[in-house]
């Protein structure tokens, strides 16, 4: 009889340890995910969004989550994000920041149109055009660095941005397109770099009475004396 008691009490003994043993796994894993959000920083999940795959590529095609704040991870599914896509945050009225990772080289058009609380927005240096409407009617953005790499910012890209106040242009931007910063009530001024070859019409149309900044002779001085209610200032 003793001699079962102990078989029994050695087999209760084995089951308890195999059970402590999945436990710790699963606990692993939980502090996995912890350490993973750590050092993600609040980067937003991938179940906020909905996304098209390409190839080795992310494309975000839609904001799900209620953050007012979002920052956009890198990678879903272990592939880069490299694309904000057409109206993928578009009328997200509670948005009011957003962080764009390096991995994104393109934000399309309308990407973030319609945002209307939305008064903060990184850039990542990787992308190379700012497209039609992407930002267009942000009424509460402050202001917005253009980083080095953007080359174009295409028609109404900031259209409507009531309260931009402050406009910083990369050294890269050759195209600033047709009503790029159109109804942009509080913009007085803005430099030009020199390497910008083209300034569509209304660019800056009915924004305040602006002083545009830039080289003697530039695209940016023809266009200011062809604007009506803007003047050129050089600084050369």
């Amino acid at each position: 009889m003793k001699k079962i008691i102990s078989i029994c009490l050695i087999l209760l003994l084995i089951f308890a340890l195999v059970g402590c043993g999945d436990k710790k796994s699963g606990g692993a894993a939980s502090s996995g995910a912890a350490a993973g959000s750590a050092v993600s920083d609040d980067v937003a999940p991938a179940e906020d969004f909905e996304y098209e795959i390409t190839g080795d590529a992310v494309a975000i095609t839609a904001y799900k989550g209620d953050k007012k704040e979002v920052k956009i991870p890198s990678k879903i599914e272990e592939k880069p994000v490299t694309t904000i896509g057409k109206s993928a945050f578009e009328e997200c009225g509670s948005l009011t920041s957003v962080t764009i990772p390096d991995s994104v080289t393109t934000i399309e058009g309308c990407a973030f149109a319609y945002c209307s609380s939305l008064t903060s927005v990184i850039i990542p240096d990787a992308v190379t055009t700012i497209d039609f409407c992407a930002f267009a009617y942000c009424s509460s953005l402050t202001s917005v660095t253009i980083p080095d790499s953007v080359i174009i910012i295409e028609e109404c890209a900031f259209t409507g941005c009531t309260a931009l106040s402050s406009v910083t242009f990369g050294s890269s931007v050759t195209t600033i397109g047709r009503g790029a910063f159109k109804d942009c009530d509080s913009l007085q001024s803005v430099t030009i770099p020199d390497s910008v070859t083209s300034i569509g019409d209304k660019a800056f149309w009915e924004s305040s009475v602006i002083t545009i900044y830039g080289s003697a002779g530039s695209v940016a001085e023809r266009y200011a004396n062809d604007e009506e209610g803007c003047t050129f200032a050089s600084i050369n």
